[in-house]
């Protein structure tokens, strides 16, 4: 995404007075410029543009409004006096709230253009105001770079969930304000990881050491020590570092994020600001909420529910009780104790709404030829203030599998398995007269068959894997069989 990027704020002139047809111009004010922004430094930022009266009538009272796509709509009324050929600068009182608008920023998306107009001239009432340094910060920050690219540099950051990968070499000093950044909650803590390569040509190994910055006060200089310092670690020329780095709770808003990777092993040396002999300097944006207003509420687990299939979707409601949009939202799922499936809400939840989110990954329950209960637990991985409410365990009954009622395995045998053509059984019991139903992976019946012998016919099944019932009186028993050919 370019982080210069247009902002697109539609003002609207709608006048009350009706509309004249004997007089073309009657009542015509046209936007004809913009004021303010012209660098989004904030969050929440001014509209100010310039109206002209191109009519013959004075105007007063009348609506004027901007919207940025269909996200945000601000009307308001122009209590001036505008008299033909005047012009006038007009002020939102409500500014724009940049915080609710920056899901649509992250996800690359621009503000779309709308037009509406209620007077004589329709065509001039419509400005595309555009902001030429969308996420300027408003202050220089302090330079920062190595004197040479040196014999190693970063070429992959994860914070969090965020993931950033370069490959190209020589930079001694990178700014990636060009690509979508992620939101951190304050007064929380991330997985933090640093790969370092060797520079082509390059294969000695060199004692470096690696830091961290944010700037707390936001005055564009980093500090070399206390609470805006979050890493100081030794590293090598080749080398992967993985730890953790804290957010402070005093910090929100947009941020800047450097990271210093020097040749020295003595941290002494290291400087967020200025230059130093060897190594590179990077740095990125990221949106940092506050973590005490917010809370994601996993509300249920939608499916699966008690079925026959083996191999389900997974699909959860979650809630936003808290009052900031919320996304990249790390979420896993795990059955019993089988492997922690992981994956990331990319969409934007909006407080107060319920969501629905659907897992990529099916939830497997591997059978284990006894039990046909699974444990299945769901869990936001998500610093917030309720931690209470972000994870939830249902007991998950897959029919089809096993044995219930009286019938237990040595009383109850079926093979082979697997099989192409007959399925034999084998019971204790005795049982002979009954009835066989025999499922596909999705829960469907495909066969029902009546038996009176010790087996049954399955050569017309297509090679799978099934689930396949005998049902004699009172007792059933249920196994999965694989068809093959």
């Amino acid at each position: 995404m370019n982080m210069k990027k247009t902002l697109c704020l539609f003002v609207l002139i709608s006048l009350l007075t009706p509309y004249l047809s004997n007089a073309q111009l009657s009542d015509d004010i046209a936007v004809i410029g913009q004021v303010a922004p012209t660098c989004v430094s904030s969050m929440d930022e001014t509209i100010c543009v310039r109206l002209y009266n191109n009519g013959i009538n004075t105007e007063t009272g009348f609506p004027i409004s901007y919207w940025l796509s269909s996200y945000i709509l601000v009307t308001e009324i122009y209590t001036g006096t505008l008299s033909p050929g005047d012009e006038s600068t007009y002020c939102f009182d409500i500014p724009v709230d940049l915080i609710n608008a920056m899901p649509l920023l992250l996800s690359g998306s621009t503000f779309n253009v709308v037009v509406q107009a209620g007077n004589s001239n329709p065509y001039n009432d419509t400005l595309r105001l555009v902001a030429p340094d969308f996420l300027c910060t408003g202050l220089p920050y302090c330079p920062s770079c190595g004197i040479n690219p040196g014999h190693q540099e970063i070429v992959g950051v994860q914070i969090g969930s965020y993931s950033h990968n370069t490959t190209a070499f020589g930079s001694n000093h990178s700014s990636f304000f060009n690509i979508p950044f992620d939101q951190l909650g304050s007064n929380s803590s991330y997985p933090f990881t640093l790969i370092t390569r060797f520079a082509p040509g390059n294969t000695t190994q060199y004692n470096c050491t690696v830091e961290a910055y944010l700037d707390l006060n936001k005055d564009g200089v980093y500090d070399s020590s206390g609470p805006e310092l979050l890493l100081s670690s030794p590293i090598q020329s080749e080398d992967t570092l993985q730890t953790t780095i804290n957010i402070p709770s005093s910090l929100n808003g947009l941020n800047k994020l450097r990271i210093v990777l020097a040749e020295t092993a003595n941290a002494a040396l290291v400087n967020p600001c200025g230059t130093y002999q060897n190594g590179e300097t990077e740095n990125y944006f990221f949106f940092i909420t506050d973590s005490s207003t917010i809370d994601l509420e996993l509300l249920t687990i939608l499916t699966p529910q008690s079925g026959y299939t083996l191999d389900s979707v997974l699909r959860i409601s979650v809630k936003n009780n808290g009052y900031e949009d919320l996304w990249n939202i790390p979420v896993s799922f795990q059955v019993d104790t089988n492997t922690l499936v992981l994956e990331t809400i990319t969409d934007t939840i909006t407080p107060g709404l319920p969501y629905t989110y659907i897992f990529q990954n099916p939830v497997n329950f591997i059978y284990n030829g006894i039990d046909n209960d699974f444990e299945l637990c769901v869990n936001i991985n998500f610093p917030d203030a309720v931690p209470g409410n972000n994870s939830i365990c249902d007991t998950v009954v897959i029919q089809g599998l096993g044995f219930d009622n009286n019938l237990a395995a040595s009383e109850f045998r079926i093979y082979p398995n697997p099989v192409s053509n007959f399925v034999y059984f084998d019971s204790s019991l005795k049982l002979t007269e009954g009835l066989v139903c025999i499922y596909n992976e999705l829960g469907q019946q495909v066969a029902r068959i009546p038996h009176s012998q010790n087996k049954v016919d399955v050569s017309f099944l297509n090679p799978g894997t099934y689930i396949i019932e005998f049902a004699v009186g009172a007792y059933s028993f249920r196994q999965k069989i694989i068809v093959f050919r």
